[in-house]
């Protein structure tokens, strides 16, 4: 049980409650449910960050979130000498009362406001294996989320549900002392929120994208600098060379248009490469 004071804004008492059962050995049950509450930051509230790349402004009236979490979780794990498998199917319900986020306001510009009421629905399943040389993580989500801003002039809609998958592999040969990453991820088609001419919140999708990143660890040691260690690291980022995405929206300056506009996500391809040296 916590107990808050804020000066701003009214928080209530916010109770959780934590069950673990082990049923036996291999299975595994947690529950959980909690109360929630986010008074805004002072950068939500009053920070401006403007520069080439960004024009974000705070905003002095928003509310505070209020929100109740419920989830459930089942971890099945097989062990041996040689290896760990873990599977871990988890359920979940989150339903916040103004949740805080960050939308559009104009093409260029950016601000926070507070949607109504926003819930979210779902699931996702989680597979892990461990061994001496492999770790490996991936994971499927199937999440809905709903929303109800204040003031909305749109129909009441049902929970707009969307698919997301990702996965991390670690490779460790050490025999090379060479230790291998690949990491990938898909985010499906998710909803959004902007601004229109009449500071009314505005519903949007952005697009599905791929994200794929590559890491290469190798350590070392030199004859002649008995006492020096090396790490090379090199690897690339967002290899599939994801910049823009398309985002289909209400015009921000009318809500009887409609357009699509680009949505950045990042600034393409990269590589790397590093050397440590270790005193030792």
């Amino acid at each position: 049980m916590r107990l808050i004071c804020n000066t701003r804004y009214d928080a209530p008492i916010i109770p959780s409650l934590n069950l673990k059962w082990n049923i036996n050995e291999q299975l595994i049950l947690r529950l959980s449910y909690a109360r929630g509450f986010r008074s805004p930051s002072l950068k939500e509230l009053f920070f401006n960050f403007v520069d080439i790349n960004h024009n974000i402004r705070g905003r002095s009236d928003l509310k505070a979130e209020k929100s109740h979490s419920i989830n459930a979780i089942f971890t099945y794990q097989i062990q041996s000498d040689d290896f760990l498998m873990k599977f871990e199917p988890r359920f979940f319900f989150n339903n916040i009362d103004d949740l805080i986020t960050l939308a559009a306001v104009r093409k260029d510009e950016f601000s926070y406001l507070n949607i109504g009421q926003y819930k979210t629905l779902g699931g996702d399943f989680n597979f892990s294996f461990f061994s001496s040389n492999l770790t490996l993580n991936s994971g499927v989500s199937y999440i809905g989320r709903y929303n109800k801003p204040e003031d909305y002039l749109m129909p009441e809609e049902d929970f707009s549900f969307s698919p997301e998958f990702k996965t991390n592999i670690i490779y460790d040969l050490k025999s090379l002392d060479v230790k291998l990453s690949l990491f990938y991820k898909y985010t499906g088609k998710q909803p959004g929120f902007t601004l229109n001419a009449d500071r009314k919140p505005l519903k949007y999708f952005i697009d599905d994208y791929h994200t794929l990143d590559f890491t290469l660890s190798y350590n070392f040691k030199l004859e002649f600098f008995q006492n020096l260690s090396f790490n090379f690291l090199t690897g690339g980022k967002n290899l599939l060379n994801v910049t823009n995405i398309n985002q289909s929206a209400p015009s921000i300056e009318g809500f009887h248009s409609s357009g699509s506009t680009i949505l950045p996500i990042a600034w393409g391809r990269t590589f790397f490469a590093s050397l440590k040296i270790i005193f030792e």
